[in-house]
């Protein structure tokens, strides 16, 4: 499989995905997680010192 075959796969993927609904699956997944995504992004900051 060459890159072209992966290529033309995705599209043909992304081709079926409504991304209105993706869209809203993408915002309720961050709200749900807000809290963990915030801790995750103060840790990662934490390990370059920055605030």
């Amino acid at each position: 499989m060459n890159f072209d075959d992966i290529k033309d796969r995705a599209q043909d993927a992304l081709h079926d995905v409504n991304v209105d609904d993706l869209k809203d699956k993408a915002e309720d997944f961050i709200e749900d997680n807000k809290d963990n995504i915030d801790g995750a992004v103060d840790k990662i900051k934490g390990m370059f010192n920055k605030d």
